[in-house]
């Protein structure tokens, strides 16, 4: 698990900060990606690794630093795992209002 990897990793266990500089490496050349086009002010990492991911979130800044111009800031999600779930639901209770508003502009305008 992400946990056995992260608490192997800061005992000091080859293979584990083997691992986790190789998702820091993944994960910043993705973030330097979508940083060069949207330039955005903030990345949240989200999802179960994040648990224990602060290690994870300092070795991405730090290969950005050394990448890219401008380098966002990188937060870790409060939300853990949840917030793939999270997400959806909050899409499609924005698509339904959008939907709900669009069906009823004219009935209320009329008011």
């Amino acid at each position: 698990s992400a946990e056995t990897v992260f608490a192997a990793a800061a005992d000091g266990a080859p293979w584990a900060t083997g691992l986790v500089r190789q998702a820091a490496d993944h994960l910043a050349i993705a973030i330097a990606a979508i940083s060069t086009v949207l330039n955005p002010e903030l990345v949240v990492l989200g999802g179960g690794v994040m648990k224990s991911g602060e290690r994870l979130a300092e070795l991405i800044r730090e290969r950005l630093a050394a990448a890219i111009p401008y380098v966002p800031r990188i937060e870790l999600s409060r939300i853990g795992y949840r917030a793939g779930a999270l997400g959806a639901i909050a899409f499609v209770l924005d698509m339904t209002t959008d939907q709900v508003r669009s069906e009823h502009a004219g009935v209320l305008e009329a008011s």
